[in-house]
Protein backbone atom coordinates (compact mmCIF):
# COMPACT_ATOMS: atom_id res chain seq x y z
CA UNK A 1 0.00 0.00 0.00
CA UNK A 2 1.06 3.83 -1.12
CA UNK A 3 1.71 6.26 1.37
CA UNK A 4 -0.76 8.05 -0.44
CA UNK A 5 -3.42 4.93 -0.35
CA UNK A 6 -2.75 5.14 3.20
CA UNK A 7 -3.87 8.38 3.93
CA UNK A 8 -6.70 8.02 1.39
CA UNK A 9 -7.60 4.81 4.42
CA UNK A 10 -6.51 7.03 7.24
CA UNK A 11 -8.96 10.01 5.94
CA UNK A 12 -11.88 7.54 5.12
CA UNK A 13 -11.67 5.83 8.49
CA UNK A 14 -11.40 8.98 10.36
CA UNK A 15 -14.37 11.25 8.46
CA UNK A 16 -16.33 7.90 9.25
CA UNK A 17 -16.13 8.35 13.06
CA UNK A 18 -16.09 12.00 13.21
CA UNK A 19 -19.25 12.02 11.37
CA UNK A 20 -20.43 9.13 13.51
CA UNK A 21 -19.99 10.81 16.46
CA UNK A 22 -21.56 14.53 15.40
CA UNK A 23 -24.80 12.71 14.04
CA UNK A 24 -25.06 9.69 15.91
CA UNK A 25 -23.02 10.20 19.21
CA UNK A 26 -24.78 12.60 21.51
CA UNK A 27 -27.78 10.25 21.66
CA UNK A 28 -30.41 12.76 20.06
CA UNK A 29 -32.62 10.87 17.72
CA UNK A 30 -32.11 12.05 13.97
CA UNK A 31 -34.83 11.14 11.26
CA UNK A 32 -38.23 10.02 11.48
CA UNK A 33 -37.53 6.47 10.72
CA UNK A 34 -35.20 6.20 13.36
CA UNK A 35 -37.27 5.59 16.35
CA UNK A 36 -38.87 2.55 14.58
CA UNK A 37 -34.85 1.11 14.29
CA UNK A 38 -34.90 1.43 18.08
CA UNK A 39 -38.33 0.02 19.01
CA UNK A 40 -37.24 -2.99 16.77
CA UNK A 41 -33.72 -3.06 18.49
CA UNK A 42 -34.71 -3.24 21.75
CA UNK A 43 -37.35 -6.27 21.27
CA UNK A 44 -34.93 -8.47 20.17
CA UNK A 45 -34.29 -10.94 22.78
CA UNK A 46 -33.39 -14.07 20.95
CA UNK A 47 -33.02 -15.24 17.25
CA UNK A 48 -35.96 -16.41 16.77
CA UNK A 49 -37.52 -12.90 17.42
CA UNK A 50 -36.07 -11.66 13.91
CA UNK A 51 -38.98 -13.37 11.88
CA UNK A 52 -41.76 -11.11 14.35
CA UNK A 53 -39.81 -8.06 14.45
CA UNK A 54 -38.04 -7.69 10.74
CA UNK A 55 -41.05 -8.28 9.05
CA UNK A 56 -39.88 -6.95 5.79
CA UNK A 57 -37.48 -10.44 5.40
CA UNK A 58 -34.74 -7.73 4.94
CA UNK A 59 -31.83 -10.53 6.54
CA UNK A 60 -28.64 -8.69 6.60
CA UNK A 61 -30.12 -6.05 8.32
CA UNK A 62 -31.96 -8.01 10.62
CA UNK A 63 -29.03 -10.93 11.30
CA UNK A 64 -26.82 -7.44 11.27
CA UNK A 65 -29.02 -5.93 14.25
CA UNK A 66 -28.77 -8.92 15.80
CA UNK A 67 -24.95 -8.92 16.17
CA UNK A 68 -25.02 -5.82 17.27
CA UNK A 69 -27.58 -6.44 20.14
CA UNK A 70 -25.27 -9.68 21.03
CA UNK A 71 -22.57 -6.69 21.72
CA UNK A 72 -24.80 -3.82 23.23
CA UNK A 73 -28.05 -2.82 24.73
CA UNK A 74 -28.12 0.80 23.39
CA UNK A 75 -29.84 1.67 20.61
CA UNK A 76 -28.53 4.68 20.51
CA UNK A 77 -24.93 2.71 19.53
CA UNK A 78 -27.04 0.18 17.61
CA UNK A 79 -27.67 3.21 15.30
CA UNK A 80 -24.40 5.34 15.43
CA UNK A 81 -22.77 1.50 14.51
CA UNK A 82 -25.13 1.10 11.52
CA UNK A 83 -24.14 4.72 10.47
CA UNK A 84 -20.64 3.60 11.06
CA UNK A 85 -20.97 0.92 9.08
CA UNK A 86 -22.82 2.63 6.11
CA UNK A 87 -20.49 5.52 5.77
CA UNK A 88 -17.41 2.99 5.85
CA UNK A 89 -18.76 1.43 3.18
CA UNK A 90 -19.41 4.08 1.25
CA UNK A 91 -16.46 5.97 1.61
CA UNK A 92 -14.72 2.98 0.43
CA UNK A 93 -16.65 2.61 -2.67
CA UNK A 94 -15.71 6.09 -3.07
CA UNK A 95 -11.86 5.28 -2.39
CA UNK A 96 -12.09 2.56 -4.56
CA UNK A 97 -13.98 4.43 -7.89
CA UNK A 98 -10.99 7.68 -7.33
CA UNK A 99 -7.48 5.39 -6.50
CA UNK A 100 -6.50 5.27 -9.89
CA UNK A 101 -5.74 9.19 -9.52
CA UNK A 102 -3.15 11.07 -7.59
CA UNK A 103 -4.96 14.02 -7.05
CA UNK A 104 -7.54 15.31 -4.85
CA UNK A 105 -10.49 14.14 -7.15
CA UNK A 106 -11.31 11.64 -4.17
CA UNK A 107 -11.06 14.26 -1.36
CA UNK A 108 -13.41 16.17 -3.53
CA UNK A 109 -15.74 13.58 -4.18
CA UNK A 110 -16.27 12.96 -0.38
CA UNK A 111 -16.75 16.78 0.24
CA UNK A 112 -19.56 16.67 -2.44
CA UNK A 113 -21.07 13.66 -1.31
CA UNK A 114 -21.27 15.13 2.13
CA UNK A 115 -22.62 18.35 0.97
CA UNK A 116 -26.15 16.57 -0.14
CA UNK A 117 -29.12 15.92 1.49
CA UNK A 118 -29.24 12.31 -0.21
CA UNK A 119 -26.17 11.25 2.26
CA UNK A 120 -28.34 12.57 4.80
CA UNK A 121 -31.30 11.27 4.02
CA UNK A 122 -30.19 7.49 3.77
CA UNK A 123 -27.78 7.09 6.60
CA UNK A 124 -29.83 9.14 8.95
CA UNK A 125 -33.25 8.38 8.06
CA UNK A 126 -33.74 5.60 5.43
CA UNK A 127 -31.00 3.54 7.46
CA UNK A 128 -31.81 0.24 5.58
CA UNK A 129 -31.76 1.90 2.50
CA UNK A 130 -28.66 3.48 2.77
CA UNK A 131 -26.79 0.45 3.87
CA UNK A 132 -28.57 -1.36 0.82
CA UNK A 133 -26.97 1.85 -1.08
CA UNK A 134 -23.84 1.61 0.07
CA UNK A 135 -23.89 -2.09 -0.82
CA UNK A 136 -24.86 -1.20 -4.57
CA UNK A 137 -21.82 1.53 -4.97
CA UNK A 138 -19.37 -0.55 -3.50
CA UNK A 139 -20.34 -3.54 -6.05
CA UNK A 140 -19.95 -1.13 -8.93
CA UNK A 141 -16.71 -0.05 -7.98
CA UNK A 142 -15.39 -3.58 -7.27
CA UNK A 143 -17.01 -4.26 -10.94
CA UNK A 144 -15.67 -1.26 -12.63
CA UNK A 145 -12.17 -1.10 -11.04
CA UNK A 146 -11.44 -4.74 -10.83
CA UNK A 147 -13.74 -6.16 -13.59
CA UNK A 148 -14.59 -8.53 -10.57
CA UNK A 149 -18.21 -9.32 -11.74
CA UNK A 150 -18.83 -12.52 -9.02
CA UNK A 151 -17.61 -10.15 -6.15
CA UNK A 152 -19.82 -7.50 -7.35
CA UNK A 153 -23.31 -9.93 -7.80
CA UNK A 154 -22.48 -11.15 -4.70
CA UNK A 155 -22.25 -7.42 -3.36
CA UNK A 156 -25.69 -6.38 -4.74
CA UNK A 157 -27.34 -9.68 -3.23
CA UNK A 158 -25.79 -8.37 -0.02
CA UNK A 159 -27.50 -5.15 -0.42
CA UNK A 160 -30.99 -6.68 -1.68
CA UNK A 161 -30.61 -8.27 1.43
CA UNK A 162 -30.42 -5.22 3.43
CA UNK A 163 -33.07 -3.65 1.49
CA UNK A 164 -35.52 -4.71 -1.84
CA UNK A 165 -34.87 -2.12 -3.14
CA UNK A 166 -31.33 -2.81 -4.76
CA UNK A 167 -32.88 -5.57 -6.80
CA UNK A 168 -32.83 -2.52 -9.47
CA UNK A 169 -28.89 -2.99 -9.43
CA UNK A 170 -29.32 -6.31 -11.22
CA UNK A 171 -30.25 -4.55 -13.97
CA UNK A 172 -26.62 -3.71 -14.41
CA UNK A 173 -25.31 -6.68 -15.28
CA UNK A 174 -27.97 -7.04 -17.88
CA UNK A 175 -26.04 -3.69 -19.57
CA UNK A 176 -22.35 -5.46 -19.35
Amino acid sequence: MTSNNFYKIAFILLMALVLTFLLRGDGVIRGSDSYGYMMMFERIREYDDLSRIYYMNDYLFSNHAFLIKSIVEDPNIYLAILFFSSTIILFLAYYWFFMQYQSPYFYLSIVLLLSTSTYYLFNINALRQGLSASLVLLSLAVMVNYKRYFSSFLLVILAVLAHKSALIAFLIFLLI
